[in-house]
């Protein structure tokens, strides 16, 4: 499968005792087909392959290095961290980047592109620039003196060696050659689309109801029949109409109290029927007390649990337990949606239950550099770096759960409320709303309502079990 490959690359050289560290820092976002990002932790190779005058030049570099993508698809490495790029002559023409790629980490590698490298670093090219001009000789010494002839027969003594001429001065330095141009700001990434919502669990069958017996006319009352075991209680039946009220039987011997049994599944209840006349009191009887029934969930509204407290718990079609998770305090007190106020993201960030999909979409659009969403990606709170700014049904289940929630953390720390329509109990949700709005929730009348994306209101961050 060929993947989407979107990169920018930076230069960073620095000198250490006049020595270049020979490393250049290289990051690249990595897509699917799809357009979206890379899993969270995936392990990708890449293939640097640097050419010598064209992009099918001779090659004078190649390193294969491996990183892992964070929850963005972004990679960051250092090209010659593997291999020195001192074996690259920067000053002999101009250099081509051929960039391959295994989405897999693997060695079936994929050509990404091959583009020129427009500006060389500095202490890059020292290493191989040419040496300034030797300074000039220095002017030759004089010659000694001729010593005196001796005798004819013999040689007369050599004179002394004459003093050495000074040293030629240094030769000047040569000129610093000229900065190259800057490489442009790779392409930002498309938006990848929003994941699907997931099933919700079924609901368990509801017990079938007994018929309701005709009611009879009271016959004369009988002598007291031994009593039996008493059976099993069944499953309540629908209330039916209230009968005429007959005249009352002559009361009857108590019977022996029989065993209790268990105690039925509670049906749906019924509608609730006309008020009876009301009968003879009978003698209270000693039930027996049931079981204790277990608990379906690990895990409850209020509990402080997952760096946050629990405000929502479900069970999805699997039999999986899920729940949300609202951070401990609100992250901001009153700060725009998104710097970018005009332009609307679309679909991606307009689902009324994805709150994780809707904070990736807000936190590509072109242009954002400041937004709520960007807020709830930085927090980390209980050392957990997967929170995000909750869509409107999200932001629901905040509400619904906030009663619980300041009983247990307290108001100073709990979700704020006031009057209604008083700016203080206002709450953004990542669902946009339009290109100008996005969706908030009234903490104080439970409505929501949609509102600029320039105004300033409260930020609490979600994260999902």
């Amino acid at each position: 499968m060929r993947a989407i490959f979107s990169f920018f690359l930076i230069l960073a050289i620095t000198t250490l005792c006049a020595q270049a560290p020979q490393l250049i820092n290289y990051q690249a976002v990595v897509r699917n087909v799809n357009g979206q990002p890379v899993i969270n932790g995936a392990v990708v190779a890449l293939r640097f392959i640097i050419h010598d005058g064209s992009e099918t030049g001779n090659v004078v570099f190649t390193e294969i290095q491996t990183d892992t993508a964070n929850q963005f698809g972004l990679v960051s490495v250092k090209i010659g961290a593997i291999n020195s790029l001192g074996v690259v002559n920067w000053s002999s023409g101009v250099k081509y980047l051929e960039v391959e790629l295994d989405p897999t980490g693997g060695n079936n590698f994929t050509n990404m592109g091959t583009s020129q490298l427009l500006s060389v670093p500095y202490a890059l090219f020292s290493g191989n620039s040419t040496a300034g001009p030797i300074g000039a000789t220095g002017l030759q010494g004089t010659t000694g003196a001729t010593g005196v002839a001796g005798q004819p027969g013999l040689s007369g003594v050599t004179g002394p060696t004459g003093a050495a001429g000074l040293t030629g001065a240094m030769g000047p330095t040569g000129q610093q050659g000229t900065p190259g141009v800057t490489g442009q700001q790779g392409i930002i990434g498309y938006t990848g689309p929003t994941g699907t919502t997931g099933v919700t669990g079924l609901d368990g069958a509801t017990g079938s109801n007994g018929p309701q017996g005709i009611q009879g006319n009271t016959g004369p009352v009988g002598n007291a029949g031994a009593d039996g075991n008493t059976g099993a209680t069944g499953e309540t039946g629908i209330t039916g109409l209230t009968g005429n009220v007959g005249p009352n039987g002559l009361t009857g011997n108590n019977g022996a109290m029989g065993i209790t049994g268990p105690t039925g599944n509670d049906g749906i209840d019924g509608i609730t029927g006309a008020t009876g006349a009301d009968g003879a009191s009978g003698t209270d009887g000693i039930g027996a007390t049931g079981p204790t029934g277990t608990g379906a969930f690990s895990h409850y509204i209020g509990q402080l649990w997952g760096g946050g407290i629990v405000v929502s718990v479900w069970i999805d079609g699997g039999g999986v337990e899920h729940g949300l998770i609202a951070s401990l305090t609100d992250i901001a007190d009153s700060v725009p949606w998104s710097n970018v106020t005009t332009n609307a993201i679309g679909a991606n960030a307009q689902d009324w239950s994805n709150g994780i999909g809707n904070t990736a979409s807000i936190f590509w659009q072109f242009g954002q550099t400041s937004s709520a969403a960007l807020l709830c990606i930085n927090y980390s709170g209980g050392g957990y770096n997967d929170w995000y700014l909750p869509a409107i049904w999200e932001l629901q289940q905040c509400y619904s759960a906030a009663m619980i929630v300041n009983n247990i953390i307290g108001n100073a720390n709990g979700f704020k409320f006031r009057l209604s329509g008083i700016a203080e109990d206002f709450y953004w949700s990542s669902t946009e709303f339009n290109s100008t709005e996005a969706v908030i929730r009234d903490f104080g009348s439970g409505t929501d309502n949609p509102a600029r994306k320039y105004s300033g209101y409260k930020v609490r961050a979600v994260r999902r079990y």
